[in-house]
């Protein structure tokens, strides 16, 4: 769910263990409960993260954050795609 919010592959995402060892130990009805729950949870998060990720970047491309993009871990400007960043670059960039 988080993967495909941020528009990044699923083997850039891990869970916790606790996280997966919570949720090993439901069955049926309960584990249904804690799926939808917990899912709603992470997209919420994830989309939460993608929308701060986008206002952190848009003063850099000099655009208003919906005017970005993401992508297997890049962020560009729609109407330019070729005004990247890949997501690891942030931390070394002046903001």
């Amino acid at each position: 769910m988080a993967a495909e919010v941020l528009q990044i592959s699923l083997d850039k995402v891990t869970l916790s263990p606790a996280d997966r060892f919570s949720l090993l130990m439901s069955s049926g009805r309960r584990a249904r409960v804690a799926h939808t729950l917990c899912g709603s949870a992470v997209i919420a998060a994830a989309e939460d993260a993608r929308r701060q990720l986008l206002g952190l970047l848009a003063p850099r491309f000099h655009v208003a954050a919906d005017e970005l993009d993401t992508e297997d871990g890049v962020v560009f400007v729609k109407e330019d795609p070729e005004r990247r960043l890949p997501w690891r670059a942030i931390g070394r960039i002046a903001l």
